[in-house]
């Protein structure tokens, strides 16, 4: 049975992906690369049911739970009213 729960506000680690990246399919897993300023550089390795596209966010809750959240689902679940995107 679904049940309705209330959460606390959180802080999440999320990534949005860029144009200048590459998302490659590696198993049954996507791996994202892209090489920020400097010597800063993202290597995500998630799971997605559909094709990752440039402004879609990952998102990782741990270690091991990192997975696609398309933009329009982000954007409306975590920039709202008490909620900021650094």
């Amino acid at each position: 049975m679904i049940k309705e729960y209330t959460t606390k506000p959180c802080t999440i680690l999320a990534c949005c992906i860029e144009k200048e990246g590459t998302v490659t399919k590696k198993d049954d897993k996507f791996v994202y690369e892209c090489k920020g300023k400097g010597a800063v550089r993202t290597k995500l390795t998630f799971t997605a049911t559909t094709k990752p596209k440039v402004g879609d966010y990952i998102i990782q809750l741990d270690k091991e739970d990192i997975y696609l959240c398309k933009r329009e689902v982000f954007l409306k679940k975590y920039k709202v009213k008490g909620m900021v995107i650094k």
